[in-house]
C-alpha cells in the first residue's frame, strides 16, 4: 500500500484492517508507506494507519514526512533479519504522531543473536518531531528502538498524556535503545 497525500486535496486518511503477505521469493519491500502527508491539521490525531498486519515485508510501516496520524494496533513480522537494513516501523520527519500498541518481529529470530544483524531495527525515528511512542513490543530485532538527529517526544494535546516515549517492551535484541548521528530521544517516562 503506498499513498503519498500530496497529490491529494484530503486532509485525512484511513488505512485500516488490511492483510499485507508476500512470500519468497518475490517479497515486497515496504507493507504500509505514507509519504507526504504534511498537510493534515486534525488535533488530536484522526487519520489513521491502524490494526494491520503486515508479514514477510523487507520494512514494514514507513511514515515520512507525515503529521498527525494514529499508527495502532498494527502487527509485523519482518522477513529474513540476518543480512541488510530492515524495519518493522520507520518514521522519518513526522509531527504530531501517535504510535502505540503495535508489535513487530523479525520471523527467523537471528538479528538479536550474538553477531546478529543489527542494522534490524524494530522502530526507528529520524528527524520526528512531538512523537507519542506508547505500549509498543518489539521482537528478535538488532537494535530495538533507534532515534537519528533530534527527535522530540512530548505530545501535549489533551486526550494524550504529556510523556512521549514510554511502556514500549523489547524482548531479545543487541541493543534495546540506540542513538544514531545527532541523535536526540526526547522525554521518556516509564
Amino acid at each position: 500500500l503506498v499513498r503519498n497525500a500530496s497529490n491529494f486535496s484530503t486532509l485525512d486518511i484511513k488505512i485500516d484492517t488490511n492483510t499485507v503477505d508476500a512470500v519468497l521469493p518475490g517479497y515486497c519491500t515496504t507493507g504500509i508507506n505514507v509519504l507526504d502527508f504534511l498537510n493534515n491539521t486534525s488535533s488530536p490525531p484522526t487519520s489513521e494507519v491502524n490494526s494491520n498486519t503486515i508479514v514477510n515485508a523487507r520494512y514494514g510501516i514507513t511514515c515520512t514526512n507525515t503529521k498527525s496520524t494514529s499508527v495502532k494496533y498494527n502487527s509485523i513480522t519482518t522477513l529474513n533479519a540476518s543480512t541488510g537494513v530492515r524495519y518493522g516501523m520507520k518514521f522519518g520527519g513526522c509531527k504530531e504522531m501517535k504510535i502505540e500498541n503495535n508489535h513487530t518481529k523479525y520471523s527467523d529470530g537471528l538479528a538479536a543473536l550474538s553477531g546478529g544483524n543489527i542494522t534490524a531495527y524494530g522502530i526507528y525515528l529520524s528527524s520526528s518531531t512531538n512523537m507519542l511512542v506508547k505500549c509498543n513490543e518489539i521482537d528478535d530485532a538488532g537494535r530495538g528502538m533507534i532515534f537519528e538527529q533530534t527527535c522530540t517526544s512530548t505530545l501535549t494535546l489533551s486526550s494524550s498524556p504529556t510523556v512521549g516515549i514510554t511502556q514500549n517492551i523489547i524482548h531479545k535484541a543487541l541493543d534495546g535503545f540506540g542513538l544514531k548521528t545527532y541523535g536526540v530521544m526526547g522525554t521518556h517516562g516509564n
